[in-house]
Formats: C-alpha cells, sequence, structure tokens
C-alpha cells in the first residue's frame, strides 16, 4: 500500500478504495499463514508482538495513504476517523481469516465484495457529515 500507486489526480474515494482494498488484499493473500500467527499469538507473546508490530505498520500505512485527503473528510478529528476506518476494516478482515466467510452470516462474499464493501462504509464515515443525534 502505497501512495505511489495513487494517480497524481487521485481524489479521496479513490485513495479510500486503494487502502481498503490494499488491507484486504493483504489479509486474502496469506489467509491461511495469518490464521495460524493469530493462533500462536494468543498464547506467545512474541509471536503477538511480531503480529502487534505488523499489525500497527499497516495502520500506519493505511493512514498514511488517506492523510493527504483528510481536508475533505467531513470528520470533525480526521486522524481519529482515519484510526477508527482502519480497526474496522482490520477488524472485519481478521475475523474473515480466523472463522471463514460465512460465520456471522450464511450469506458468502468474496474478499473482492468484501472489500468493495467496506471500501464504501469507509467512504460513508470518513466523507459524509456525521448526523447530530
Amino acid at each position: 500500500m502505497s501512495r505511489s500507486a495513487l494517480p497524481a489526480d487521485a481524489d479521496p474515494r479513490t485513495a479510500i478504495d486503494l487502502a481498503v482494498r490494499a488491507l484486504a488484499d493483504t489479509f486474502a493473500a496469506h489467509e491461511a499463514l495469518l490464521r495460524v500467527f493469530v493462533i500462536i499469538g494468543l498464547r506467545d507473546e512474541r509471536t503477538s508482538a511480531t503480529g502487534r508490530r505488523a499489525s500497527q505498520e499497516g495502520g500506519r500505512l493505511f493512514r498514511e495513504l488517506l492523510w493527504p485527503f483528510r481536508g475533505s473528510f467531513a470528520a470533525g478529528d480526521p486522524e481519529h476517523a482515519v484510526d477508527v476506518a482502519h480497526r474496522l476494516v482490520y477488524g472485519t478482515c481478521l475475523h474473515r481469516v480466523l472463522h471463514g466467510a460465512s460465520f456471522e452470516s450464511p450469506t458468502t462474499m468474496t474478499w473482492d465484495e468484501l472489500a468493495g464493501e467496506l471500501s464504501g462504509v469507509v467512504a460513508l464515515r470518513l466523507l459524509t457529515p456525521p448526523v447530530d443525534g
């Protein structure tokens, strides 16, 4: 996931889609291996620490790709909003790695379909003004 992958004239929606898909694609490409490391990491602190560093680095890259577009974000605190967006995508992908495509719903989605849906949710979060309750 790199800013160099974005076209020079990219808009915020394109950047969001690239960031979300890059993260989801990483989980999809390494699904079996990640499952093993996460399970081992539940019992082994060194493995967990390695995974934590890799996960946080992925979050840094996610934020780095989106940060130039922060002026377009409707959220009052763009840093917080991007962090929450990363957590949403990361958590959903990790859940999928651990439990498969139909654990929470009998309707399955391909990784690409899931990434597209997550991209839309993240775009709504970042680009749509919040509704005051």
